[in-house]
């Protein structure tokens, strides 16, 4: 399983830089995608290493991790749900 932790990690850590090149040219909407993507990763990665096995399909990576309280609300606003209504919202307003 430590290949695999190894594996979800460092693509997580790709899709980090990739927000981060696109935030510099301020193309926010993936920026926000590629940080989900990230985060997810990374706590699938977690999931492995802790739990020696590969996650199930889950939308609550955070609560089977133990992830305090104050945290689980930014997950929930990087979810894609929330990032496509937050784009097409701002995207409108600048119509």
């Amino acid at each position: 399983m430590r290949k695999k932790t190894e594996l979800w990690i460092k693509q997580a850590l790709k899709n980090l830089e990739l927000a981060e090149r696109n935030f510099e040219i301020e193309g926010y909407y993936i920026v926000a995608f590629l940080c989900h993507q990230s985060l997810e990763k990374a706590l699938k990665g977690l999931y492995i290493l802790k739990h020696k096995k590969l996650p199930g399909k889950t939308h609550s990576l955070g609560k089977e991790l133990n992830i305090p309280k104050k945290f689980l609300s930014i997950l929930r606003e990087l979810t894609p749900d929330f990032v496509i209504r937050c784009y097409w919202r701002n995207s409108i307003r600048n119509l």
